[in-house]
């Protein structure tokens, strides 16, 4: 007797367990006599949850008064003085550490602002835009390597929709004269983005600017009321301190910006309702993308999509051998070693420090079952214990959902791609898991597995990642089909796997049809 459960299914058990009174957490990290303090008691009182004291240099204490009960969400009121890199590495490891697995046990997202006034704010915004139910509309503003800034209207592709995408290409800064930002363009655009219900900010950046682009003295008065933030450029999540590579001297540097001056608390204080970007260096871009589909096109909550690019890193960790994601300390004047290898000690460790400025909870579009652009079908066969996962990713959207920041293929970072996903388990243990096909058209594509179990909430999760190398070009669709034993017995359970690079003498898959 076979049993099939398709994606849409396996997503709605996956991420849409809505906040209750035992699943949100208020973190509390100011104090009732601080005027943030209100922020958390409103916070509380909408999703009826529960506020819990939290000392951000005792991280442990906290982690174990969350593991009487584990609840799905956690939003932290902290002050942006108190908001660092080294925080948010650290709190992303306790994230993990609630149970067994390697994988982060809550979605979390951060609310502060520079005032506690816009703390509160941005607060009241999200619980009035969760019952607006917005369209989705996309709008971005990026540098690129060309000679002229343009507008260029086009749209951005899921599955079966397309969503309309207005994008300012910005020349950079090389292209023109002097070397200056085209602020003329800047100006004109920045107001086209007003009433777009997700903007992404795109290039290198620092914590005043994206390079060539907006500075947060280009933010004020812009109007991006309830709209979801995505900056790709690197520092720009940073609301005071900063840590700055010194390549030079090869030291960490730790630094302080006047908080009037903090892009990401300028872009807070245009009316949006959730906002993602690092306050590192940022280890690639396309991720972020993927991000605009979870959003616009899946349906999750803004903690959850988080969540999952979470998982991804912790998934990358597991791909060189670790049993779970381990983080040493950011300190200033810490001495920065050269990378051995690009994707593990750079690209890694940088995704650490992607953040949420929102409630982790708030869910701003409605769901389409059939929108992802990663297409996967599961179907479980009773009688052989089997889950046979297959998955499909059309070839113009390789290059956002197929990208691999985190692996290395045969020692170098940027030829390698992946196919990821993650679905719930139908009963017991998993025993074995192979790759049966990986192909891009009708070719086969040589590849190496990662898979690790997660256990959530009753439930039992695997993470699947095979990793592939680049080809020459996109010329079909990306199909896997991975195959599950499953089993009833815990002495032949296995938690998770990898294959290491083969710059390592590694056994190396050929994605066969199976017969």
């Amino acid at each position: 007797m076979n049993r099939f459960m398709t994606f849409a299914c396996f997503i709605l058990l996956a991420c849409h367990g809505r906040a209750q009174e035992s699943d949100y957490i208020v973190a509390d990290t100011v104090g009732r006599n601080d005027a943030f303090y209100r922020a958390a008691e409103r916070l509380a009182a909408h999703r009826r949850g529960k506020i819990v004291s939290l000392d951000i240099e005792n991280l442990n204490a906290f982690r174990d008064a969350l593991r009487q009960q584990p609840p799905r969400y956690v939003a932290v009121v902290i002050r942006p003085e108190k908001l660092d890199y080294d925080l948010a590495r650290r709190f992303l490891v306790m994230a993990t550490q609630l149970d067994d697995d390697p994988f982060v046990d809550f979605s979390y997202g951060f609310i502060t602002g520079a005032t506690a006034e816009e703390a509160l704010a941005f607060v009241e915004r999200g619980i009035k835009a969760e019952l607006a139910n917005r369209e989705p509309d996309l709008g971005s503003i990026g540098v690129w390597e060309i000679a002229r800034s343009m507008e260029v209207r086009g749209t951005f592709p899921s599955r079966n929709q397309r969503i309309a995408h207005l994008e300012g290409r910005l020349a950079s800064p090389q292209h023109l004269p002097n070397e200056e930002r085209d602020t003329q363009f800047i100006k004109m655009f920045l107001p086209k983005l007003q009433g777009k219900s997700v903007v992404v900010f795109g290039g290198h950046g620092y914590p005043r600017e994206v390079v060539g682009g907006p500075t947060w003295h280009d933010l004020a008065g812009l109007k991006l009321d309830s709209a979801v933030a995505l900056n790709i450029a690197c520092y720009t999540g940073v609301t005071e301190t900063w840590f700055e590579h010194d390549k030079k001297d090869r030291l960490v540097r730790k630094r302080k910006i006047p908080m009037s001056e903090s892009f990401a608390l300028a872009l807070l204080r245009t009316g949006v309702i959730g906002y993602v970007s690092y306050v590192c260096e940022r280890p690639a871009g396309p991720e972020l993308f993927s991000d605009v589909s979870a959003l616009m096109s899946e349906g999750m909550s803004l903690g959850e999509v988080r969540r999952r690019d979470y998982d991804k890193i912790v998934l990358g960790y597991l791909g060189y051998g670790a049993n779970k994601m381990e983080l040493k300390p950011i300190a200033d004047g810490q001495k920065i070693e050269p990378p051995k290898d690009i994707a593990k000690d750079i690209l890694l460790e940088l995704g650490t420090g992607g953040i949420l400025f929102g409630d982790p909870a708030l869910v701003p579009f409605n769901s389409n079952s059939n929108g992802a652009p990663v297409a996967v079908k599961a179907e479980y066969d009773e009688s052989k214990k089997t889950l046979t996962v297959a998955t499909e990713i059309s070839a113009e959207h390789l290059g956002y959902f197929c990208s691999e920041p985190t692996a290395t293929w045969d020692g170098r970072a940027d030829e390698a791609m992946k196919v990821y996903t993650k679905v719930s388990v139908p009963t017991g243990y998993i025993s074995q898991v192979a790759i049966q096909r990986l192909e891009i058209g009708n070719a086969a594509l040589k590849s190496r597995l990662v898979w690790a179990v997660e256990e959530d909430h009753g439930q039992r999760f695997i993470h699947l990642k095979s990793i592939f190398p680049r080809p020459a070009a996109f010329l079909g669709a990306v199909r896997a089909e991975f195959r599950i034993q499953l089993t009833e017995d815990h002495a032949k359970a296995v938690f998770q796997h990898a294959e290491q690079d083969c710059s390592g003498h590694d056994r190396l898959r050929i994605g066969i049809r199976p017969k």
